[in-house]
């Protein structure tokens, strides 16, 4: 499941991040995995790509939105992973502060996830 809305790259500037590091303005990937607790099943992951699904046309933001559960290639890989593509740090803190995704959160991911680890890195 992908989304995408065109948007014209914004002009490269300089952003100072939280933790004091500086980066060029520019496009934002971010990417978060998740290992479910034991007893998640397979209602619950349907209704958190359900809700996932919501999220773009909520937030703006957003640039592209991609989404699922593991296939089971690897035994040792997480269970469920989420891509997303933003214009800016700034839309990338936008949609991590964004109620719609806070509460998404509180209700699909903080009880139910034993680990979570996510990266966010700049593309060109």
């Amino acid at each position: 499941m992908l989304r995408q809305t065109q948007h014209s790259a914004p002009a490269p500037t300089t952003r100072v991040a939280e933790g004091g590091a500086t980066y060029a303005r520019r496009m934002i990937r971010h990417v978060v995995m998740f290992r479910w607790k034991d007893g998640v099943d397979d209602a619950h992951v349907a209704a958190t790509a359900a809700a996932l699904s919501r999220l773009p046309s909520v937030i703006p933001q957003i640039r592209s939105y991609s989404y699922g559960a593991d296939v089971r290639v690897v035994d040792t890989n997480f269970d469920f992973a989420v891509t997303a593509q933003f214009d800016s740090a700034d839309d990338f803190i936008t949609y991590r502060d964004h109620p719609e995704h806070q509460a998404f959160v509180q209700q699909y991911v903080g009880p139910f996830v034993d680990q979570r680890c996510a990266v966010q890195f700049s593309e060109p």
